[in-house]
């Protein structure tokens, strides 16, 4: 876990970046370096600005978000120059963090998958604290799944009273697979087992294109489909 800024810059310097905060390297992307440091288990992430200096015209400075691990590595999270301002790219560093440590607003957070896309988050502080808890959780649901509401919730008191621990539910999607897909149309009709049922193939790019296929050929009477890999002829549930 690096705590500052300059712990960073001896990590890299003394591990896998040694020229990463070099003057030369700094000037040739117009670079700042925040003070502000996000230390988590394994390193920390700080923020950085640029400038591009190589362009035709004046290119406004924009903030990139930074990794850096305890053996000196130095990542760039999400794109370079993604923020238009220096309070954007500290809250995503900062949100990061958080997530990392499993705290939200001082209060620790630890979740459970129960599968299906059902997730428990669980949130402890102090009894005085139930709603700031409860806003922690759902705070830290929607950074991490893009979620905005729990579909229950509840909570229980401990410790004679004194502490409070929430527990919000929350289903969070299954993202689509990727395309494409062959989607294989069946028949029980005679005349198409010699090939298994199947009367075509259609091919579709996305998972919506291939539900649109299935179901308006399953409406057919007679007729089934179903979505496959065309590498592996693997069944795809969509």
């Amino acid at each position: 876990m690096l705590h500052t800024l300059d712990a960073i810059k001896t990590a890299a310097k003394n591990g896998a970046n040694p020229h990463w905060f070099e003057p030369s390297t700094l000037r040739w992307f117009a670079s700042r370096i925040s003070e502000d440091v996000y230390p988590v288990e394994g390193g920390a992430y700080f923020v950085t600005s640029e400038r591009d200096t190589q362009a035709s015209e004046y290119m406004p400075r924009r903030y990139s978000v930074r990794f850096c691990s305890d053996e000196g590595s130095i990542d760039t999270i999400g794109e370079f120059r993604q923020y238009a301002s220096r309070n954007g790219a500290h809250a995503a560093a900062a949100r990061l963090s958080s997530i990392a440590r499993g705290v939200v607003d001082g209060f620790k957070v630890t979740t459970e998958d129960r599968g299906h896309g059902i997730h428990a988050v669980y949130v402890t502080g102090s009894s005085n604290d139930i709603k700031a808890i409860h806003r922690a959780a759902r705070k830290f649901a929607r950074w991490v799944w893009d979620v905005t509401g729990p579909v229950s919730g509840g909570g229980s008191i401990t410790d004679q009273g004194k502490t409070y621990t929430a527990q919000e539910i929350f289903h969070v999607p299954t993202p689509d697979p990727e395309g494409p897909f062959d989607v294989r149309v069946f028949s029980n009709a005679p005349e198409f087992k010699p090939s298994r049922g199947v009367v075509c193939i259609i091919v579709a790019q996305t998972a919506q294109e291939a539900r649109d296929i299935i179901a308006r050929e399953s409406a057919k009477d007679g007729y089934s489909a179903g979505a496959y890999r065309p590498d592996s002829g693997e069944r795809v549930s969509l």
